[in-house]
């Protein structure tokens, strides 16, 4: 809850942007802003002075804090902001949400426990977050809602997720967001949400600074030797008052607590609390531990006083400043949390003990949740507390599914209360849920060696489980990157009697086979994925089934195998076709693989439709390793049919799951998918950066990750105009000149990349062997993409040679190559023909140009859209440039094709949900089209947007 304001100086500028949020229309304004800066900066009191200052009093203000001590309470800054709001609210209202909403909004919150549906079992993370939002659209529909969250550095994982969540998706009608949070102790996701929230005018990022040195010395306002103060603190507010309170230390230079404090202001409180007597200071630190706001009563009980003996401690801490109210009668707070960690720290260690203890008993007695308990349980309990151990392990139970994160902590703390003489099957029966809930909230690396310690435990004879254990851990070594280190234990396992009918030895099978593709290893692929095949099919397990199927395609279409690769990649999605979701869940791997086969035989419509049922089902049951995988072939798919738009967004998730996960091979290879697309809409500088950085950062030179990575940078090194660097980026992730480490059915692709660059740099018989490869590398394939690729690398080197009307005729040859499979490519191939034809004196290149031009503006490739039209200007041939004012004559032509769908939509007074039904699109991208043609147009309405396309098609009926 909020406290009283309290004064703010300066801040002008922060302070207005801060309002004009508060003050904007919802339709209009941002509807989030994040306030950001070091401890004791003055985020809280900017955020309190903005919402003191709003004159709207039919607005609800819902204020939450996350704490420092209760980091891993399950959405603790929410319930902190809603949950007294939502226990004060009629029946009625809530029944609006819904049973099934009402059921899993009540998993949340304390004061709504009465709705929850304990038969129905947790819900996920998607239907959490979904419910929330319904929520939050229900509150909002009467009153303005303003959300504040505050301390979100100290926010646990599945706050910063909701928090994540509600930024990077379609507004809440009548609310407003307002974060306020320490930038360099926020998490990775929380960050980029906001970055992300910005870059599309959805939230306003207000940096604090320090103030200046008249600002420091209003705000002291007559204390003496302000000069001193100023030059300990760094025009830091909260440190200007604190060691105002005490004499400045030397200021030569300023020593830091590891949360970036100054030492001096640390030794300041502690000079203040050494001022208190021995109840009050008592009663401070039992508030401490109690955690924000607190009540009289918790601290009654962990201090072990009487209530009025706690009450006069409280008017004593008032009364110096150690602490202030709430909004809620009876419930207080520290001034700062500054304050609480430096009240805590100065509390003797082995009362701290006995207080958690009375904390957690007096919690249990008032009826509160094992995951609230957990927290004081785990701070309190001895080794072999069998009864700490079974909270701790009901409190991981009870968070698994909402926030695997917290649930870790939990599994992890009773593993460490577990008694000295507690034999391996009790560990191993916390390990593994500990194992699961660490992959769950992305955490894969500590899951890793999680799973390490289970084999360590496991006797030699449970084969099975040990099989297991291996699969998870060359699971999460494939997702970051790393297939290899895990191949001979994965075969020894194998080589175990196991039981030969066992699912478990066809899954080892299938995923030995997923190490040889990543190794390129093609025949002892296609040898594990025959034989798991065969163990799957005598199982009837339509899942595995499908999955080693499409392996052995994958093997078939790189040994050359193709008829035999088309007829598994059929087979594989027609089983994939017949897997009801309840049981596909269990077993994502196998869109992965189907989808990824489909892919490489150029089924790209099929690959969307396997891709987001994987996406859809991933998210909602919080298997996040595994959906950069599948994001990664989806961008690339929609790259192929020229859905740039669309790829970009799904590109953004993608980056924004790996922040989740926070595996620096996954972030490196996000940002290189990023630079891969940004070379195809043609920003190209942000390419380069983003794989500049991305290299830098991501994998080294091997493994598949680094293969994409280095790659995908030499390819925007060479069209941006450093083919020598470019090549070297390509060859040394590819393995050399004949390009081993690049799949077949991909290498005739890099062929024609790098006999571009060797033609830029005027090696004619370099040249020549890149095209001469790209040949050989296409033939047998019978597929559309090399064919076009080993197609323009001759046509390459026959403008080189000066024979364009033989390099046209070859363009156009990779035209019809093209087809309707690579739509993309079919329009680069069809401008490259216009080029060389334009060369060769040949008119017909005018409609080739033009019609180049139209389809790559329609797909957003602006870089090829832009060559396109100055080879036309360079023929003599108009071509229109993007109109910026309001004329009617022609300016429609400037669309899209789906920005002129959008354009008529809202012609006809479409609302954007509307827009978005009637696309089946998202409203978000209904929105990104918007701004992209108010941008294009000159417009800054709809209604003008609507009055243009009434003037330019005056045939069109507008409803009113």
């Amino acid at each position: 809850m909020l406290s009283k304001v309290t004064q703010l100086v300066g801040r002008r500028v922060e302070l207005a942007a801060l309002e004009a949020v508060l003050g904007a229309r919802v339709q209009n304004g941002p509807p989030a802003a994040a306030v950001i800066g070091e401890p004791g900066i003055g985020k809280s009191t900017l955020l309190a002075q903005a919402l003191a200052r709003m004159t709207d009093r039919r607005t609800v203000i819902a204020h939450g804090r996350a704490s420092e001590f209760e980091r891993q309470l399950p959405f603790g800054v929410v319930i902190d902001a809603l949950d007294a709001y939502l226990g004060s609210l009629a029946p009625r209202r809530l029944s609006t949400l819904g049973e099934a909403r009402g059921g899993v909004i009540g998993t949340i919150f304390p004061a709504l426990d009465q709705l929850a549906a304990p038969e129905v079992g947790r819900p996920e993370a998607s239907q959490l977050h979904g419910a929330v939002r319904a929520l939050l659209t229900m509150l909002a529909s009467e009153q303005r809602l303003v959300l504040v969250l505050d301390d979100l550095h100290w926010a646990d994982q599945a706050s910063v997720e909701l928090v994540a969540h509600l930024l990077l998706h379609r507004r809440v009608e009548g609310a407003t967001l307002l974060l306020a949070y320490r930038p360099a102790q926020a998490s990775r996701l929380l960050r980029h949400a906001v970055e992300a929230a910005c870059d599309r005018d959805a939230c306003v990022e207000i940096a604090l600074g320090p103030l200046s040195r008249e600002e420091a010395t209003a705000l002291l306002d007559g204390t003496p030797d302000t000069d001193s103060i100023y030059r300990e603190s760094g025009g830091n507010p909260f440190y200007l008052k604190q060691l105002s309170r005490s004499t400045p230390g030397p200021a030569s230079e300023i020593e830091t607590d590891p949360y970036g404090v100054p030492i001096a202001v640390m030794r300041a409180l502690a000079s203040e609390l050494a001022e208190l007597s021995g109840s009050t200071r008592l009663v401070v630190h039992a508030a401490s531990v109690a955690g924000e706001p607190f009540e009289a009563e918790l601290v009654s009980a962990i201090a072990s006083v009487e209530r009025a003996a706690v009450l006069d401690g409280l008017d004593d801490a008032l009364g110096r400043g150690l602490m202030v109210t709430t909004a809620v009668p009876g419930r207080f707070e520290f001034r700062h949390p500054i304050v609480r960690r430096a009240v805590y720290a100065s509390a003797p260690a082995a009362w701290l003990l006995g207080a958690h203890e009375r904390a957690a008993k007096a919690l249990e007695t008032a009826g509160a949740r094992p995951s609230v308990l957990a927290h004081h349980v785990e701070l309190s309990a001895r080794q072999g507390d069998e009864a700490a151990v079974d909270l701790l392990t009901t409190a991981g139970r009870e968070t698994a599914r909402v926030a695997p994160a917290s649930a870790a902590r939990w599994y992890g703390a009773a593993l460490r209360l577990l008694p000295a003489d507690a034999g391996a099957d009790r560990s191993l029966a916390l390990l593994a849920p500990l194992a699961a809930s660490l992959t769950a909230a992305g955490q894969l690396i500590p899951a890793r060696e999680v799973l390490e310690e289970v084999l360590r435990l496991l006797a030699p004879e449970q084969g099975a489980l040990r099989a297991r254990s291996l699969l998870a851990i060359a699971l999460i070594e494939r997702v970051l990157g790393q297939s290899g280190p895990g191949r001979e234990p994965l075969a020894a396992a194998l080589d175990e009697s196991l039981d030969a009918s066992s699912s478990t030895v066809a899954t080892l099978e299938l995923e030995l086979a997923a190490d040889r593709y990543f190794a390129g290893d093609w025949p002892q692929m296609q040898t594990h994925a025959e034989s798991a095949l065969s163990r799957s099919r005598e199982l009837a397990d339509a899942s595995l089934t499908a999955a080693a199927t499409a392996v052995l395609g994958l093997a078939e279409i790189n040994l050359g195998q193709a008829p035999a690769a088309r007829r598994r990649v059929g087979e594989a999605a027609r089983l994939l076709d017949g897997i009801p979701d309840r049981e596909l869940r269990l077993h994502l791997g196998a869109v992965h693989w189907v989808g990824w086969c489909e892919h490489h035989l150029e089924r790209y419509r099929d690959v969307l439709r396997h891709y987001e049922r994987g996406l859809a089902l991933g998210r909602a049951t919080g298997q996040r390793h595994l959906l950069i995988p599948t994001l990664l072939g989806v961008v690339i798919t929609r790259a192929w049919l020229g859905e740039l738009d669309a790829a970009g967004e799904d590109t953004e998730a993608a980056i924004q799951t790996a922040q989740l996960v926070g595996a620096e091979e996954l972030i490196g290879l996000t940002f290189a998918l990023r630079c891969w697309l940004a070379v195809r809409t043609g920003e190209l500088p942000a390419a380069i950066t983003a794989a500049t950085a991305c290299a830098a950062t991501g994998p080294d030179a091997h493994g598949p990750h680094a293969l994409l990575t280095h790659s995908w940078l030499g390819e925007a090194q060479i069209e941006n105009g450093a083919p020598a660097a470019g090549r070297a980026a390509v060859l040394a992730a590819a393995g050399g000149p004949d390009l081993p480490s690049i799949e077949p059915c991909q290498r005739a692709y890099f062929a024609e990349l790098l006999t571009r660059a060797a033609l830029a740099l005027h090696d004619r018989d370099e040249a020549e062997r890149w095209a001469t490869l790209a040949d050989s590398s296409a033939a047998g394939l019978d597929l559309d993409g090399p064919r076009v690729w080993a197609l323009r690398a001759r046509a390459a080197i026959l403008i080189a040679d000066g024979a364009p009307a033989d390099a046209g005729n070859i363009a156009l040859e990779s035209v019809k190559a093209a087809g309707s499979t690579h739509p993309m490519e079919r329009e680069r191939s069809r401008l490259l023909a216009g080029r060389a034809l334009g060369a060769a004196g040949d008119r017909a290149s005018i409609e080739l140009l033009r019609e180049a031009h139209i389809r790559l503006r329609q797909f957003g490739a602006h870089r090829f859209e832009a060559i396109a039209a100055r080879e036309l200007r360079a023929q003599g041939e108009h071509v229109a440039q993007p109109r910026r004012s309001g004329q009617s004559d022609g300016v429609l032509a400037d669309l899209s094709g789906r920005e002129l769908e959008v354009a008529r939509l809202v012609a006809e007074h479409l609302t954007n949900r509307e827009i978005a039904e009637r696309l089946v699109l998202s409203p978000k991208t209904v929105e990104h089209h918007l701004e992209h043609i108010f941008d294009k147009l000159g417009l800054g309405s709809r209604g003008a947007l609507a009055r243009l396309v009434l003037a330019a098609e005056p045939g069109r009926r507008l409803e009113a």
